[in-house]
């Protein structure tokens, strides 16, 4: 009865978890290029009322809680950063929700659900990287942290400011966060195949 090596079960396992890692990047990337059109949507969008800029903030955030959680089930994590992904996705979709919602499409209440998820979600993210020596991408995703705790900072120190201020702050840092992510995710891919080429 033939029986498999363990050399040939650990090949498998990590041809799996670089299937894995590499689907993960294409997602990273298909989430940054999203966040980018949504950016400049809200940008560009002549005359943007609470409504749109409230749609168009919330669906994003509910395709990042989607990846989030996504991202809680790769095999490629550790234990503890799993767990934050998935907190964090939950976040995003809650606040996604809400932000769809008329009752809370002011200005003023955006403004504090937007800034409350980008400060928490910045802190999450930073204690995942910090913790996690093994993750790839460390660094680009440590300033991707940086940027959202500084913009939710900024946000709820001003929370009611002015539509035009939080739709131009909105617009700008998902196109910022869109920009990095793309940078990060491919500079991930390359480093993976260039690993992989060396061994």
């Amino acid at each position: 009865m033939p029986t498999s090596s363990p050399a040939s079960g650990e090949s498998a396992t990590d041809t799996r978890g670089s299937h894995l890692v590499d689907n993960g990047q294409v997602l990273a990337l298909v989430l940054s290029g999203t966040a980018i059109l949504l950016g400049l949507a809200i940008v560009v969008w002549p005359e943007v009322t609470v409504g749109v800029l409230a749609v168009l903030v919330g669906l994003q955030l509910i395709i990042n809680g989607v990846f989030r959680v996504a991202q809680a089930v790769v095999n490629g994590l550790s234990p503890g950063t799993r767990t934050l992904m998935a907190v964090l996705g939950v976040l995003s979709l809650a606040i996604g929700v809400l932000a769809l919602r008329h009752l809370f499409q002011t200005v003023t209440v955006l403004a504090v659900l937007f800034g409350v998820f980008w400060l928490v979600g910045g802190i999450i993210e930073a204690v995942a990287a910090l913790s996690d020596e093994g993750r790839p991408g460390r660094v680009p995703q440590l300033v991707l942290a940086c940027l959202s705790i500084l913009a939710g900072t900024v946000v709820l120190a001003y929370p009611k400011a002015s539509l035009v201020a939080l739709t131009w702050l909105s617009g700008l840092w998902l196109i910022t966060w869109g920009v990095v992510g793309v940078l990060a995710a491919l500079w991930i891919r390359h480093a993976g195949r260039r690993t992989a080429s060396a061994a």
